[in-house]
């Protein structure tokens, strides 16, 4: 399914990739400064001050005392007239990244998805989105095929080693990942669990994009990327907009309420009924899931409204990543160790 510019402004993720791309585009920093000098965070992560941009020499900063602070408008405004460069595959992929690395399902949104979402904001981030939309990839809207070369990523961390747990078979992983979505208190996010096989394509420029693309990331500066192939006839349940993950929560409802609505409340602003799919049940019936960059952007960190009260946030995805509910066979002789830069945002390469 093709992504438009509603696509792209529909969610926190998509506004947020919008927000980050017209930083990287705008060659004389001239948005990055002004974004600096305009945000100031309040104790309340839900009210946002806005002052004037620096670039504006018209303005003037006002201290917390003196006159109100302007509108989100004086940003937009120059945010509408600034010229961007075209962007680059890597420009899309960094900015895409951004926006992932700061969902935060567990909190209140912080000032730069505040200022995206603020109204004033609309015809400004349909001028980037229109800017962009020619040139994002076409694998952000594909579905995934076994000509992907997928890989298992395993990323490395400096902490002590552990002792191995005992093995355990998918079933057991999923009938544990339920009872910890039911009773585990302070749980946000709304994936299968970890321990799943999961895997991330690779593109036809050799990029693996799962190497950038994580919610609640660790920092991690390198991965082993191993080939792996799913089983044989296995194909994904693809979530390709907020429709497909309704479709799945009311298919196979979990209720998680008692775990979830502090977080979810506090993320969404919303007050619901909370559910997710219950994996377990769903793995009875699909071999997996696979949600597209579309999906994830126009789906994620909203509350999505089941009916009847009832309401599901997508949280801890990762864009165009697979989790599987079937076994996974991994190629160990071919194993590969990539590396980024410190800030872990950068592009990742083979070492």
């Amino acid at each position: 399914m093709a992504i438009t510019v509603q696509d792209l402004l529909i969610g926190p993720r998509g506004r947020r990739l919008l927000l980050e791309l017209a930083l990287r585009c705008e060659p004389s920093d001239t948005l990055r400064r002004a974004l600096f000098g305009t945000l100031t965070s309040t104790d309340d992560a839900r009210r946002v001050r806005y002052t004037r941009p620096l670039a504006d020499p018209s303005a003037r900063e006002r201290g917390s005392g003196g006159d109100a602070a302007p509108s989100a408008a004086s940003f937009a405004e120059l945010l509408a007239r600034t010229p961007l460069a075209t962007p680059t595959a890597e420009d899309l992929l960094l900015a895409l990244a951004e926006s992932v690395e700061h969902a935060m399902s567990w909190e209140p949104p912080d000032s730069e998805d505040v200022l995206a979402a603020h109204p004033a904001m609309h015809t400004a981030l349909i001028h980037v989105a229109g800017h962009a939309l020619p040139h994002l990839p076409p694998w952000w809207e594909q579905p995934v095929t076994a000509d992907d070369h997928p890989v298992v990523i395993t990323f490395e961390t400096d902490r002590a080693p552990v002792p191995p747990a005992p093995p355990r078979t998918i079933a057991q992983i999923l009938r544990a990942g339920r009872r910890d979505a039911v009773e585990r208190s302070g749980t946000w996010w709304s994936t299968p669990p970890d321990a799943l096989p999961a895997t991330s394509r690779t593109t036809s420029d050799g990029t693996i994009p799962g190497l950038s693309l994580v919610e609640d990331g660790h920092g991690w500066t390198a991965a082993r990327c191993t080939p792996a192939q799913a089983a044989p006839g296995a194909e994904p349940f693809e979530i390709d907009g907020p429709e497909a993950w309704i479709e799945l929560c009311r298919r196979f409802p979990l209720d998680v309420h008692a775990a979830r609505h502090r977080l979810w409340d506090a993320a969404t602003g919303t007050r619901a009924r909370w559910v997710q799919p219950d994996w377990e049940a769903a793995a009875a019936e699909i071999d997996g899931i696979h949600v597209t960059v579309r999906g994830y952007l126009t789906s994620a960190g909203r509350a999505l409204d089941l009916g009847g009260g009832r309401a599901s946030v997508m949280a801890g995805w990762t864009p165009d990543g697979i989790v599987w509910f079937r076994a996974v066979t991994t190629d160990e002789a071919r194993s590969r160790r990539w590396v980024t830069g410190p800030d872990d945002l950068g592009p990742w390469r083979p070492a």
